[in-house]
């Protein structure tokens, strides 16, 4: 009759110490092979009793290694590792059950309780086994056998085959069958699934982060935090941009053109409107536009961007990154040499100067163009501020050539030029007399158009020519009317926009214009708050940290063998999941990791350490200090009384370890304590002188807001000043 075993307790704890009864198993097999020849004959008649539980345990095995094997590739190759350890081994790989749980007593005092649960199961489960003739054995061979019959006594009297075919099954429940592991439960898997998506969106932006902070090393602490923390996924959630990493390398890019940290954030908030189906045009836009708008003397980033985005259709460069480089410098030089002109007004003619020069010039680049728009915006500038000394000049240079010619000593060159600059002298007063100070002067439009009137003064102003022989003809163009360049100037300049309202009807045209924009801009602001919440989500990002690295330290510092084969599914699962843990948050779930990574450290340290073991054991240290540093650094930035929860959590283990004698655990967990302590009164005082600050701040804000409304000067009255002259003259007149 076959007795069914049902196991009760920790059976992840029992799990969690397979790993270390091998060690104690192969030493109890140790002594009994020091053992004389009786010793020798117990040890076959146990080898038999052991082949015969193998017999009986590969029938009970039979259902579950099929089932693995329709689990596909994985669970076929499970399958064929368990089955081969089985028979090389004849009873799954471990002397005795009873052994395994008094380890498990030994290393983890807090599952005590579940193992003498397993312990009672397991001698009620079969009275009537075959090993008391074996036992009885080898309480024959004296004290020679001492150690090993106290180690059989309790084993072999609990042992059955149904207790095997029980462990095998609790050892299964972590295989992944039927594409999934049964031991985590789906919410389990969300949750880890949530973490690590957390983790992996900070550690992207980390990256980002350290290549905006060489932008941002001008700013003070505060403002880099500012933008960085706050500001980046208020972007996202302002503007449905997702991409948070895409805005912290924008941000930085403003920063290096010039912007404020306040300039930057609407910089890149307003970029992010207009760019968020383009994500990695961001950064590009961000920065054109900071440009245009501190050379151009802008007042609205939108502007800016509107300019950028409007000169982009007109000019013959294909790339937004060329454009976007070569833009703001023509832009910029030529509404410098206008500064009585509108602001918006000037930096659209000068964008459609320059957009006709890339298409006359074939400038696909925009460099070579900005170049020549620079050139010929300067020479404009000096030749119509600088008109009267051009006069003067030229007078003396008539003067100059007629006096070479009453000499005789001119030439027909001399001639020539002495006409220019007669008819040059002879238009130039008149326009002069007309137009100066008038927008003929003064704007760039009215320069040319004033040049583009009076084709002496063009003589006058190019003389031999300037620039690269690919924009000759350019010029040329421009200063003609009805030139198709000059034309196409005037059409830019209607198509070129810089204002805000130019800017919202095409935001809004971006967020809506079409049912599938508006379905586009929909799914934007989801995934942008998915985005910003994992970005913001540091408690669950830590926590995903602490468990992956513990979980892969586990996993790297195993010893081989049945156990590490059935450990990694707890080390693998269990943690990462954080069934194995106690507590919800990572300063509490830390301490638990620290006391798993300690009982793989006293496993591989139970006969001293090696040299081969020396790295596995330098590993686990290392792992332990790193989680007791994360949780030190990252405080502040973890849920609220999770410091003081893991405080508590340690003190327990130092309780537990001190009644157990171990003494060291009990000092560094007591110790783990005091630390977090530590680390939450400090943060309770800054978070304490942070408040008084701010209370500080608003404070001075309203004595200086009442201080302002109390000296405000009184409403002006327009007769104030001539009553004052009458009592003034009064007043001298009734003077003795």
């Amino acid at each position: 009759m076959t007795t069914v075993i049902t196991l009760t307790g920790d059976e992840a704890g029992l799990l969690r110490a397979l790993d270390n009864a091998i060690a104690k198993e192969k030493k109890h097999e140790d002594q009994l092979s020091k053992t004389a020849a009786t010793g020798k004959k117990t040890g076959d008649s146990l080898e038999h009793d052991f082949d015969q539980v193998a017999a009986s345990n590969d029938k009970a095995f039979a259902g579950i290694l099929r089932d693995l094997r329709r689990a596909g590739p994985e669970g076929r190759k499970t399958a064929a590792e368990l089955q081969k350890h089985f028979a090389a081994t004849g009873t799954a790989g471990y002397s005795s059950v009873s052994s395994i749980i008094d380890r498990l007593g030994d290393l983890d005092p807090a599952a005590a309780a579940a193992a003498e649960a397993i312990t009672q199961e397991l001698r009620e489960a079969d009275e009537k086994t075959r090993f008391d003739k074996s036992e009885a054995e080898l309480k024959k061979l004296g004290p020679a056998a001492d150690d090993a019959a106290k180690a059989g006594e309790q084993s072999f009297a609990n042992f059955s085959k149904n207790a095997i075919a029980s462990i095998g099954a609790v050892a299964l429940s972590y295989v992944g069958i039927d594409k999934a592991v049964q031991s985590v439960t789906a919410y389990l898997k969300d949750q880890e699934d949530i973490l690590d998506s957390a983790l992996a969106k900070q550690l992207q932006l980390a990256k980002s982060q350290q290549e905006a902070a060489k932008n941002l090393a001008g700013l003070s602490v505060v403002q880099r935090d500012e933008l960085l923390q706050k500001s980046v996924p208020q972007i996202a959630a302002q503007t449905g941009f997702s991409d948070l990493s895409q805005i912290t390398t924008a941000i930085g890019a403003a920063v290096s053109r010039g912007a404020t940290s306040e300039q930057a954030a609407e910089a890149v908030k307003q970029a992010a409107r207009i760019d968020i189906n383009t994500p990695d045009s961001l950064d590009e836009t961000t920065a054109g536009a900071v440009a245009l708008q501190l050379q151009t003397g802008l007042t609205d980033i939108r502007q800016a961007i509107a300019l950028i985005e409007t000169t982009g259709t007109q000019a013959a460069i294909v790339d937004p990154g060329a454009l976007i480089e070569s833009l703001p410098k023509a832009v910029g030089s030529a509404v410098a040499t206008v500064r009585n002109q509108d602001r918006e007004e000037a930096s659209r003619e000068a964008a459609a100067l320059f957009a006709q020069v890339t298409q006359g010039g074939n400038d696909d680049k925009g460099n070579s163009s900005a170049t020549f728009v620079t050139d010929l915006t300067s020479r404009l500038s000096k030749f119509f501020t600088g008109f009267e000394d051009e006069l003067i000049d030229a007078r003396s240079r008539i003067q100059n050539f007629d006096k070479k010619i009453a000499k005789g000593s001119d030439t027909e060159a001399d001639r020539r030029d002495r006409q220019r600059l007669v008819e040059f002298v002879e238009v130039g007063q008149r326009v002069q007399q007309r137009s100066a100070g008038t927008s003929a002067f003064e704007t760039l439009s009215g320069r040319i158009q004033t040049i583009q009137a009076n084709p002496e003064l063009e003589r006058q102003l190019v003389g031999e020519g300037f620039g690269e022989k690919q924009f000759q003809t350019v010029l040329t163009d421009i200063f003609n009317a009805q030139s198709d360049l000059a034309q196409n100037f005037n059409k830019s300049f209607e198509v070129i926009q810089a204002n805000t309202d130019f800017f919202e009807r095409e935001a809004a045209q971006i967020a809506s214009g079409t049912p599938q924009l508006v379905l586009a801009n929909f799914l934007n602001k989801s995934e942008a708050g998915k985005a910003s919440f994992e970005a913001t989500n540091v408690e669950g990002a830590t926590l995903a940290a602490i468990r992956d690295q513990v979980a892969t330290t586990l996993k790297e510092t195993r010893d081989g063998g049945i156990g590490d084969f059935v450990s990694s599914f707890t080390d693998e699962t269990g943690i990462r999941s954080g069934a194995q843990f106690r507590g919800s948050t990572a300063a509490e779930e830390s301490v638990d990791a620290i006391n798993t990574l300690l009982g793989r450290l006293k496993f591989i340290e139970r006969d001293g350490i090696t040299t081969a073991e020396q790295p596995r054991a330098d590993r686990i240290n290392q792992q332990i200090q790193s989680v007791v540093d994360i949780i030190e650094t990252q405080g502040a930035n973890l849920a609220d009384g999770s410091l003081g929860a893991a405080s508590n959590r340690a003190d327990e283990l130092a309780t537990t370890f001190a009644r157990a004698g171990a003494e060291s655990n009990a000092k560094f967990f007591n110790d783990l304590a005091r630390k977090f302590d530590r680390v939450a009164d400090a943060i309770e005082k800054q978070n304490a002188l942070a408040t008084r600050t701010a209370d500080a701040t608003e404070s001075t804000a309203t004595a200086t807001d009442t201080t302002a409304k109390n000296t405000k000067p009184k409403p002006t009255d327009p007769n104030a000043a001539q009553r004052a002259l009458i009592a003034a003259d009064n007043s001298r007149s009734l003077a003795p």
